[in-house]
């Protein structure tokens, strides 16, 4: 844990170190971010692709006797979409972690320490413990 400060030049050194760490969480989740949104639309794609194919088999099939699409091809359908809709959801869930984290961050910077506290304890993405751990070093700053 870091020591009360006792000046305003020790708590705002403190407080852009837990700043920094904080930026280095944010391009961590910026890259997750970027990860979650190229798989959400390779499976979007893939989605379509797949919608397109059933639907060309189901225009030949009629034309040729009102044969089906093949059953493998509609069973892609069901994990296909689940996982379009799961990356979509991952890449939203990053994206609020980033908000968070930037609110925390212009607190911050506007020196406003009891306002940053308040911000750090909400935010989205951390796990409770590093919450904790960050909840403890910037309490005992503010203090």
């Amino acid at each position: 844990m870091i020591p009360a400060s006792n000046g305003d030049h020790t708590e705002e050194g403190d407080i852009e170190v837990l700043a920094a760490i904080l930026q280095q969480e944010r391009k961590g989740h910026c890259h997750i971010r970027s990860l979650c949104f190229g798989l959400f639309v390779f499976s979007f794609v893939l989605l379509l692709g797949t919608m397109g194919v059933i639907g060309f088999s189901f225009v030949v099939g009629a034309q040729g006797g009102g044969e089906k699409a093949s059953p493998m091809i509609l069973q892609v359908l069901a994990p296909l979409s689940a996982a379009m809709i799961g990356f979509f959801a991952s890449w939203c869930a990053a994206h609020n972690c980033i908000n968070s984290i930037d609110r925390s961050l212009y607190a911050a910077q506007a020196k406003r320490y009891k306002l940053f506290e308040g911000f750090v304890r909400e935010l989205q993405c951390a796990s409770k413990k590093k919450r904790s751990l960050l909840l403890d070093m910037v309490g005992s700053i503010v203090a």
